[in-house]
């Protein structure tokens, strides 16, 4: 059976939408890197139906982490098997040592990084998360790469305020199920800090922002 090269043309299974905000310079601590600087791309996750927004921060090299993480996961699952051909067709922009037009470069950056993040958010609802073994770590994976505790339960639109803003639990709390193989992203949503605007809609849903943890 061949797997087709194209993605996803019909209407979206996934409430989620997702794009790169925005990107910013960040200085390398490394005095051996040939690149001086790398860039740190904001991404957000809109809830059509319901609003609600999630924010995270990324690199360039957290992005192939998430995906070679995935790969190495699922690719001798015979389950996982056109969820893995689907994956190796989607493929992350190749890396730049020389940048001339660090603008140009960052803004081209975010348009394929956003059309590999909508692609990977719809692969994962069709065929990543029905796998018994490995779905619940893909779901888990991708969902804290975007800022949530998973795919499911920000589908759901029935969160609780904090899975919206970053679970208060302790690092033992944290500590789950997933592979050693696999990209982890379990403490990255404690580095988000909710907007003015987004802590307005929370008010204005009935949620209480009592507690909410800014950094």
């Amino acid at each position: 059976m061949t797997i087709p090269t194209t993605m996803f043309h019909d209407a979206p299974v996934s409430p989620l939408s997702v794009r790169v905000l925005r990107f910013f310079p960040e200085e390398k601590q490394s005095v051996t890197s040939l690149k001086k600087t790398r860039f740190v791309y904001e991404i957000e996750t809109c809830h059509q139906a319901t609003g609600d927004i999630f924010r995270a921060e990324r690199r360039f090299r957290d992005f192939k982490q998430l995906r070679d993480g995935l790969l190495a996961e699922c690719r001798n699952c015979k389950h996982c098997r056109v969820f893995v051909e689907h994956l190796k067709n989607s493929r992350l922009p190749s890396r730049s040592l020389l940048v001339m037009d660090a603008n140009k470069y960052g803004h081209t950056r975010m348009l394929e990084l956003t059309t590999f993040l909508t692609e990977l958010v719809e692969l994962v609802t069709r065929h990543g998360r029905l796998c018994g073994q490995n779905g619940p770590d893909v779901d888990k994976s991708v969902g804290l790469f975007l800022g949530v505790s998973s795919l499911s339960e920000a589908e759901d639109a029935v969160a609780a305020v904090e899975a919206l803003i970053g679970a208060r639990k302790s690092r033992r709390d944290r500590l789950d199920f997933r592979p050693a193989s696999m990209a982890d992203f379990r403490f990255s949503a404690s580095s988000m800090e909710p907007a003015d605007e987004d802590m307005e809609k929370y008010r204005l849903r009935g949620f209480s922002d009592a507690g909410v943890q800014r950094y």
